[in-house]
Order: C-alpha cells, then sequence, then structure tokens
C-alpha cells in the first residue's frame, strides 16, 4: 500500500529490498519498498546464489550483500536512478518516476502487487501490478512481467500501462552514475542498442557493461536525467507507447568478474550485446505437421 514504505515503516520490510532473479550468468533484484529500481548482483560462480543472501545470523533481513563473497556481491550503485531496466513516463517535458525515494514517505502508487509466476531452471517470470499510479495527475495502471533464462546476460522485461492519454512517453533506465565514457547508440536488426562500458561498481573498483535493448520501430531518441529530482543520473531511452499496449526491452550486464571472460574489453561487450539483439531479431516459424 501507499504507507508502507521503508522511511514510513522504519524497517527493511523484504529480503534484499525485494524480489531477485538470476541465472547461472547474472543477479537482479527489484527494490519493491516503493522505489522500483532494478539492481545488479555480480556474480562469479556458475551456481544459485545462497537463499540467506540479505538475511543475519539471527534471521533479521539485512543489507549483507555490498561485500565479496565467492559468489560474488551488490556492484551496481542506484542512488536516485531507477536502476537497470527501470521507467518512468515523460508527460509535457517532465519526468515522471513510477514511485519514491528512500526518504519518502508516501507512494505515488496506490498499491503495488507482485507474485512469483514461473520458477524453474529453464524460465523464471515475476510480475508486478501498480495499481493507480499518480504522475502528472494521471492515474495509471501498469502490468509488468519479468523474465529470464539461463545462459544469457540479461532479462527480458515487457511493461503495458492503461491510463494513457495520448501525450506521454515511455523512458526506460540506464543508470550512469560513475560512468566517464560516452554513451553509444548502435542499431542492430529490431533493436536500438544503448550501452555503457566503464568502471561503473561501487567506487569505480570493477569495470562493468551496461545495456538496454529497445525496440527499433518505437524508438524516439534519448535524454540524460538531471542530477537533481526524482529520478537522476541516469540516460533515458524514449518510446512511443499506446494505450494497455505492452513494450517490451532487455537489459544486459556483465563484469569483469563474470563467468565468462573478455568483459573488462569494452569492444567485446559492445559485440555480445549487438549479436544478442541480433539472436532476438530472429524470427521463429514453427510448422505443425
Amino acid at each position: 500500500m501507499a504507507d508502507q514504505v521503508h522511511k514510513k515503516l522504519g524497517y527493511q520490510k523484504y529480503q534484499t529490498d525485494g524480489p531477485t532473479w538470476e541465472n547461472d550468468k547474472v543477479g537482479f533484484r527489484h527494490y519493491l519498498g516503493g522505489r522500483n529500481s532494478k539492481d545488479v548482483f555480480g556474480k562469479k560462480l556458475p551456481k544459485i546464489t545462497p537463499e540467506n543472501v540479505g538475511i543475519n545470523s539471527k534471521g533479521s533481513f539485512e543489507d549483507n550483500y555490498h561485500v565479496m563473497y565467492d559468489w560474488g556481491r551488490d556492484i551496481f550503485p542506484v542512488g536516485n536512478s531507477v536502476g537497470l531496466g527501470g521507467y518512468a513516463l515523460l508527460i509535457d517535458n517532465k519526468i515522471n518516476r513510477l514511485g519514491i525515494l528512500g526518504n519518502d514517505t508516501i507512494n505515488n502508487v496506490e498499491k503495488t502487487t507482485f507474485k512469483i509466476v514461473a520458477e524453474c531452471s529453464v524460465n523464471s517470470v515475476l510480475s508486478y501490478h501498480y495499481q493507480n499510479w499518480n504522475a502528472a495527475g494521471n492515474l495509471y495502471q501498469v502490468q509488468e512481467t519479468t523474465s529470464i533464462w539461463p545462459g544469457m546476460y540479461d532479462y527480458k522485461n515487457p511493461a503495458s500501462i492503461n491510463g494513457i492519454k495520448g501525450k506521454e512517453t515511455f523512458l526506460v533506465a540506464l543508470s550512469n552514475l560513475n560512468n566517464k565514457n560516452p554513451l553509444r547508440v548502435i542499431e542492430s536488426v529490431d533493436w536500438i542498442c544503448l550501452i555503457q562500458h566503464d568502471y561503473l561498481t561501487y567506487e569505480r573498483q570493477w569495470i562493468l557493461g551496461t545495456a538496454i535493448l529497445v525496440p527499433a520501430n518505437l524508438y524516439k531518441g534519448y535524454i540524460e536525467a538531471p542530477k537533481t529530482g526524482q529520478l537522476t543520473d541516469s540516460y533515458l531511452a524514449k518510446l512511443k507507447i499506446e494505450n494497455n499496449k505492452e513494450i517490451s526491452y532487455y537489459a544486459v550486464v556483465a563484469w569483469e568478474l563474470s563467468v565468462d571472460k573478455g568483459f573488462n574489453d569494452s569492444s567485446f561487450f559492445t559485440n555480445y550485446v549487438i549479436n544478442l539483439a541480433k539472436q532476438l531479431s530472429v524470427k521463429v516459424k514453427v510448422e505443425i505437421r
């Protein structure tokens, strides 16, 4: 509910601040307590992380994942951005964040419903429904579905919004905290790839590549978020949005300590992203004989 946020409650309600999803390559988490940001677990081992990540010896929820373990750690600074693959609406040239900042005591979403749709070794699927998101005086109903498959350094994130009036632009976020290199924008078949590669981790300790893949037929360029406000420190891909019509995009990340080596090299990561976009553009035809 709108008043059940971290600052108002005074404690951390969820393990790791919300749901996590992962495969053999990388892990992610969603800040469910109101901020709705997407964070990254850098993994060093091709196995599922321990179930007690985010729980201390007394059984209480605790932020204990910003230090290195044998499996890896949380590596991605989010701040007041919405992380890697979070989203917002641009209305009348103003960025409207889905959710709030950590110091806010009331959410701009009346009710958030989360459920696990599927959890298995082949595919995991998470569902979020945001009821009555108040943005620029309008109320929106948002459906988001997050999916991950093994063997890939990414997740898929389709979203649809009911209540679109026609003046809104959908924004997909790529946090640029700690980035000192130019953003690369590359078209690869059906996708526009926005790519960063730098010491993007906490205190610029490790090399990290991040990217978002957005549909080329919806792409309207990108903007950079301001340094102050409700959503900061991000590149934001602008996409055409229609009422209740789903937009699917991908968020990609790999660090220099990943299971597969080579991601410390900018060209290696860029080629990985471009090839991924090509693979995602292949049309699969199924014939029943």
